[in-house]
């Protein structure tokens, strides 16, 4: 099957994870965010409470590209949204993957590298229960 996975995130995926998400997943088509909703993922006010008012074109995309037969969504950014918008894909028919991951080393400077380990889709909660 010839899935597509739209993309919230700055970051591009490596040949690793496009090999990966091809073979468990069957998705070979990568969708970005639109410029304008790609600016308003990225550049999120980390200051205060998050307005989920201002997630709204976000979510109306999401419905949109559901409309369209897209099943499989990805989101990495500020952990907040994130959060909404998993639910949101959740409640629509939509299946988000995350990346897991683990600290390969810290740097001189205390930066942690990850490295990308798998991918895994998050399931509502009334699936586990």
């Amino acid at each position: 099957m010839n899935e597509t996975i739209v993309v919230f995130s700055a970051t591009q995926f490596t040949s690793q994870q496009l090999e990966e998400l091809k073979y468990y997943f069957g998705i070979y088509k990568i969708q970005p965010l639109p410029l304008q909703l790609y600016k308003r993922w990225t550049n999120v006010n980390p200051m205060g409470t998050l307005d989920v008012k201002d997630l709204k074109p976000l979510v109306e995309f999401l419905i949109e590209k559901k409309k369209e037969g897209i099943k499989y969504v990805y989101f990495d950014g500020d952990k907040g949204m994130e959060f909404y918008m998993i639910r949101c894909a959740l409640e629509i028919g939509m299946i988000p993957l995350y990346s897991t991951e683990y600290q390969t080393v810290e740097s001189k400077d205390g930066e942690r590298v990850k490295k990308h380990i798998s991918f895994r889709a998050y399931h509502d909660y009334d699936r586990v229960r």
